[in-house]
C-alpha cells in the first residue's frame, strides 16, 4: 500500500480477516479497515517506516486474537521509500501456548516450595521421637548392659544402628527436596560403598524376604549428590 493506505496488493489470508474478497479491498483504504484505534497506532508505526527507511515490528491484541506485524519500507527507482508492505501473523496459539508453559513452571515452583517446606517440616518433626528413642536407648544401656546375654546386647546394638541410619535418612530427605533449589556441587561417590549402605538400611526387609545382593565388583566412582 502507500504511505497514504491506499491497498494495491494484499493476498486471501488477509483478506479473510476483515471478512471480504481480496480484489474488492484493492483501492481503498487500510486505514478504513481497523478499528479506530488500531488504525491510528498502525498508520503512526508506518509513517515512522516511511520516514526512517527501516523496518518495524509490533505486536497487537484484538478481542481474543494476537499478532506480530512486521512493516517494511519499498524503495523505488530514486531510493525514495513510495509504498510500504505489512506481513501479520496470526500468533495466538503460540501466546496461549507460552502462557499454559509460563502458568506450569509457576505450579511447579510453587510445588517444589511446597516440597521443600514439607520435607524441611517433616525432618524436623521425625527428629523429635528419634531422638527420644536414642536418649532411652543410651540409658537403657546403661543401666541393664551388664544383664544382658551377646544377643541382647546385639538387640540393643540393632536399635542405636537403626536409629543413627534414620537420622542420616532424614536429613538426606531435607537434602534430596532441596535438589534444583540450591546449586548442587557434584562430589565423587563410591557407588559400591553407597550400594551397601541402602543394602543395610533394607537389613530387616533383607532378612525377612531371604534376600541376596551380589555386587559385580569393582562398581564405578561416579561425580554425582549422594
Amino acid at each position: 500500500f502507500t504511505p497514504d493506505g491506499t491497498l494495491l496488493s494484499i493476498n486471501t489470508v488477509m483478506s479473510r480477516r476483515f471478512g471480504k474478497d481480496a480484489n474488492s479491498l484493492i483501492g481503498s483504504c487500510l486505514w478504513d479497515l481497523f478499528p479506530p484505534e488500531v488504525s491510528a497506532v498502525r498508520n503512526a508505526a508506518c509513517q515512522r517506516v516511511v520516514a526512517s527507511g527501516q523496518p518495524a515490528h509490533l505486536t497487537d491484541q484484538r478481542g481474543e486474537r494476537t499478532f506480530r506485524n512486521a512493516i517494511y519500507p519499498v524503495f523505488n527507482a530514486t531510493g525514495a521509500v513510495d509504498k510500504v508492505a505489512v506481513f501479520s501473523s496470526d500468533i495466538t496459539q503460540e501466546v496461549q501456548a507460552a502462557e499454559e508453559i509460563k502458568r506450569y513452571v509457576a505450579e511447579i515452583e510453587q510445588s517444589n516450595r511446597d516440597l521443600e517446606s514439607f520435607a524441611f517440616a517433616a525432618s524436623h518433626d521425625l527428629r523429635e521421637p528419634l531422638r527420644m528413642i536414642g536418649s532411652f536407648t543410651d540409658l537403657l544401656e546403661a543401666r541393664i548392659k551388664d544383664l544382658l546375654d551377646d544377643e541382647g546386647r546385639d538387640y540393643l546394638g540393632y536399635i542405636k544402628s537403626g536409629v543413627s541410619r534414620l537420622g542420616v535418612l532424614i536429613r538426606d530427605l531435607l537434602d534430596y527436596a532441596r535438589i534444583g533449589q540450591h546449586e548442587v556441587i557434584p562430589q565423587e561417590v563410591d557407588m559400591a560403598a553407597l550400594a551397601q549402605r541402602v543394602w543395610s538400611d533394607c537389613k530387616v526387609a533383607v532378612e525377612e524376604s531371604g534376600a541376596t545382593l551380589t555386587l559385580t565388583t569393582p562398581l564405578p566412582t561416579v561425580y554425582g549428590y549422594e
